[in-house]
């Protein structure tokens, strides 16, 4: 079971750092961004510009923050004699991964944008499906 989990986790920091990487380098409106503001890029004053793409890039660092960490602290869990890691691992996903989905959540009730409220769903779940399937003995 801990090597279901530890393939779940190391999936779940995949998935963050490809999004770090797009929140990272992307140099425009994500479009549930522009939905919610009904507006384009190119129609946002410039300083408004570099507020997005600065929250856009702390984003981005906490998701590499999340992949890296989750992903270092899931591969303890396959050397013999961490079972305690089992209760680290499904933190800095959860922490991220709640709050994004509150995010997400309130942008789309004030907005009626399309956030990413299932994505973040189905990102807590798996974590928690990994840390059931780690605390399993063998």
């Amino acid at each position: 079971m801990i090597i279901t989990a530890v393939i779940l986790y190391l999936l779940s920091s995949t998935i963050c750092l490809l999004f770090a990487g797009r929140y990272l380098f992307i140099k425009r409106l994500l479009p549930y961004y522009a939905a919610a503001l009904g507006k384009t890029w190119e129609e946002l004053e410039p300083p408004l510009q570099w507020i997005i793409r600065g929250m856009q890039t702390v984003i981005g660092g906490g998701l590499l923050a999340v992949g890296v960490t989750g992903a270092l602290l899931a591969l303890f869990l396959v050397k013999p004699h961490t079972a305690a890691f089992a209760a680290l691992v499904p933190v800095p996903y959860l922490l991220f991964g709640v709050a994004a989905l509150y995010a997400a959540m309130r942008t789309k009730r004030h907005t009626n944008a399309k956030t990413p409220v299932i994505p973040s769903i189905v990102g807590i779940v798996t974590v928690v499906v990994a840390y059931l399937l780690s605390t399993f003995p063998a």
